[in-house]
């Protein structure tokens, strides 16, 4: 793995059978500047001179076009996108004036006729834009339904997201609650293809997991597993390093 800071152009590779594979990947030039050794892992620091990056988009307009789990396409007029979850603890925010806004609270989100109300794992959706075989269900996480978007690039746009505002998530993962810790963006080289990513720390927490039911347990286990999956053998403050890839 080759990660890249493109602001300062420095390139980092975590352990020698990364460092091997660079002869043969043309999308990148370099120079090496350093080696030192990080939790007995040898880490490369490379001068990076050109390098290829893809990026990816996710038009939630698109969901326009899905699908249910037994193949039988919606029937969508209107795509609009719910709040960011957590949008109530900012209500305090919006004014001056003491719990102006808090009748907000009690307002329930309700799709458009043939509309649905898109989030980062679920959609949900009028009654009327559903096949016959759905009828009289709502809330739909994206593994019940098919639509384009790959499971990486929507646990990608969540992350991008949530970052923004704030940026430790506390899962809770089984029994236990991970701490996700965004250190920084970057982009990173998995074997021939340069994409976007964030790089984290994560470890066990003794603090209350966040609020995620909204997440779901299929997309919960799926960000377990991508962290453990392009995690490399690096600790920094006592969080073990990871990535989260956009693909």
């Amino acid at each position: 793995m080759i990660e890249i800071v493109p602001e300062s152009s420095l390139g980092f590779v975590y352990g020698d059978n990364s460092f091997e594979t660079l002869e043969s990947n043309s999308m990148l030039e370099y120079k090496l500047e350093r080696i030192e050794k990080v939790n007995e892992t040898n880490v490369y620091t490379l001068k990076i001179s050109r390098y290829e990056v893809a990026h990816h988009s996710l038009d939630f307009a698109e969901f326009a076009e899905i699908k249910c789990i037994h193949g039988n396409e919606f029937e969508v007029l209107k795509v609009n996108r719910l709040p960011q979850e957590g949008w109530q603890e900012l209500i305090d925010c919006w004014s001056c004036h003491d719990q102006e806004f808090k009748s907000m609270l009690e307002l329930k989100m309700k799709p458009r006729k043939k509309g649905v109300l898109i989030s980062h794992f679920y959609l949900i959706a009028d009654n009327d834009a559903l096949p016959a075989c759905c009828k009289g269900t709502s809330k739909f996480f994206y593994n019940d339904v098919i639509h384009k978007f790959s499971n990486a690039l929507l646990i990608y746009k969540f992350f991008e997201d949530f970052f923004f505002n704030k940026n430790c998530l506390i899962l809770n993962y089984g029994n236990e609650a991970i701490e996700i810790k965004l250190f920084y963006k970057c982009e990173i080289i998995l074997k021939s293809k340069g994409v976007e990513a964030f790089k984290i720390g994560f470890k066990r927490s003794a603090k209350e997991p966040d609020e995620d039911s909204f997440i779901g347990e299929f997309f919960k286990n799926l960000i377990y597993d991508q962290i453990r999956k392009y995690q490399i053998d690096v600790k920094i403050m006592n969080y073990k390093v990871s990535f989260i890839p956009c693909q």
